[in-house]
């Protein structure tokens, strides 16, 4: 998978936990359980003036499709490291401010520039501002109801709650992206209750509520396979069963079937994919994240070699909920198999094991 350019500074913080509990508790503030956000006692954003005298105050960011030149050499990286410079200034400013400020970030479309929030005064911190930075007219200037620093509690205090059924939370443009393990849907509603659309929430692989976006195409995570393939797969579990929205884990024993010496080359972990049973439909993936390892050998004849492999059970498909409903599944491992052509790029492409039988209980 290629590495996208971000058209935002984000902070991030990849909690990956293969572990479950049965209780989570409430999210909580310094002084005890937050209640949910009342729109009506929330500050208006810049209501100490009218913004009358900024000129790079705008009400709604424009903006558009991500250009398709993302490359690191391409005309956008270019201006947002001539921009560089302003935006660490811009946070120096900010660190200063901390009771107004709100967010930083780059805007790509269509034309890059900084798109810089506050909560309050941005008369004032415009004017100090455009005397600060070495491009004054390619920053603009939003209102936003809450700090960073506000957001940073809210996003530590998710963070406290969520434990292990966590597997990302990061910060952009003043709102907090969500990624809970599929079997999170009870955390989800009372973290949506308690901060509303201060978050942004995922459940496995399905924004929540669900319907708000589409599902994933899991079909497309099984990419292209191996045809012809001097290597066969068989997977073990290490067991058979696992709970709704929980992640499991195996090993795959991978051969050599020819009767010549053969280079494999992959990475470990590997990730396993779950079938409906008897068919070739995908409906359920790991959505946690994988630091994994190059792996290699050279395997004589019937030699074999084992690689690690992660599985989870967040539903590919909507009508099925967020995690697999109980039942029984067939599982494949999907194992790397890289070719080096003597010219031309890495091939990747993909060995599936033999099916092995998981079962999923409520």
């Amino acid at each position: 998978m290629g590495v996208r350019q971000l058209a935002a500074i984000v902070v991030t913080i990849a909690v990956v936990a293969l572990a479950c509990v049965q209780d989570v508790p409430e999210p909580t503030g310094p002084e005890g359980p937050t209640n949910s956000p009342d729109p009506s006692s929330a500050p208006s954003p810049g209501t100490s003036d009218p913004v009358a005298t900024c000129p790079n105050f705008v009400e709604v960011v424009e903006t558009g499709p991500e250009p398709p030149d993302m490359g690191e050499n391409g005309p956008i990286p270019q201006d947002q490291e001539r921009l560089r410079p302003d935006v660490e200034a811009i946070n120096a400013y900010g660190a200063e401010h901390p009771d107004d400020f709100a967010s930083v970030r780059y805007e790509n479309t269509p034309r890059v520039r900084i798109v810089v929030g506050f909560t309050d005064h941005l008369d004032e911190h415009c004017a100090a501002l455009r005397a600060l930075l070495a491009y004054p007219d390619e920053f603009e200037l939003i209102a936003q109801p809450r700090t960073a620093t506000d957001v940073e509690r809210i996003q530590q205090e998710i963070v406290d709650a969520a434990g292990p059924r966590m597997r990302s939370v990061g910060i952009g443009a003043g709102t907090i992206h969500v990624a809970l393990r599929a079997d999170g849907e009870a955390l989800a509603e009372r973290i949506q209750a308690q901060y509303g659309d201060v978050v942004e929430i995922q459940v496995g692989l399905q924004a929540y509520p669900r319907g708000r976006q589409p599902a994933v195409d899991c079909a497309e995570r099984v990419g292209q396979m191996v045809v012809g393939s001097p290597f066969a797969a068989t997977l073990h579990l290490e067991t058979p069963t696992v709970r709704s929205g929980e992640d499991f884990k195996g090993t795959a024993t991978v051969r050599n079937r020819t009767d010549v010496p053969v280079d494999f080359e992959s990475g470990d972990p590997m990730t396993a994919l779950v079938y409906r049973r008897g068919t070739d439909q995908v409906v359920g993936v790991y959505d946690g994240g994988i630091g994994g390892t190059g792996l290699g050998a050279r395997l004589l004849p019937g030699e074999t070699i084992d690689v690690s492999i992660v599985g989870g059970t967040a539903s590919c498909l909507a009508e099925l909920g967020f995690a697999l409903p109980p039942g029984e599944y067939d599982v494949r491992a999907a194992i790397d198999q890289y070719e080096r052509p003597p010219q031309g790029d890495l091939i990747v492409r993909y060995l599936l094991s033999e099916p092995s039988t998981l079962t999923v209980t409520p």
